[in-house]
């Protein structure tokens, strides 16, 4: 299974849509910061919203969904307030409400096993456990 995790999109369609057109993938994990800085704040969330498996909320998302001070720092902050006003008249309050119910933490799970039980490795490592289970906490 091809896992594709993205973040920090910032409304930049034409990079999203490069980097899911380059592979084909089973599952999408977005990160957030789908909105700010970049000019195309709808399709970036257009596609998260009817493609993304998984997807949290970024302070960039938090901050557009919720009028809000996004707390970046000061060389980016002149840039991220007049984009985020900008985006304001370009996204739809369909948009705001999808940003605003985002999840703030998402949990993952994955669980392989490292060989068969065929291996000879497994047999002389019997009494180790060879379910490796992993587990992801994704919070911002």
């Amino acid at each position: 299974m091809k896992i594709l995790i993205v973040s920090d999109i910032h409304a930049n369609w034409p990079a999203l849509s490069a980097v899911v057109a380059s592979e084909p993938y089973d599952r999408l994990i977005c990160l957030g910061d789908l909105v700010d800085y970049g000019p195309h704040p709808r399709p970036c969330l257009e596609y998260i919203r009817q493609h993304a498996d998984w997807v949290i909320r970024g302070n960039h998302d938090n901050a557009l969904g919720f009028d809000v001070d996004c707390g970046c720092r000061g060389d980016f902050r002149e840039l991220s307030v007049s984009t985020r006003a900008w985006h304001r008249t370009l996204v739809h309050e369909d948009d705001l409400a999808f940003l605003r119910n985002l999840p703030r933490t998402i949990w993952l799970f994955y669980a392989t096993s490292h060989c068969t039980k065929r291996s000879r490795w497994m047999d002389t490592a019997s009494t180790w456990d060879m379910r490796h289970r992993m587990m992801i906490c994704l919070r911002i």
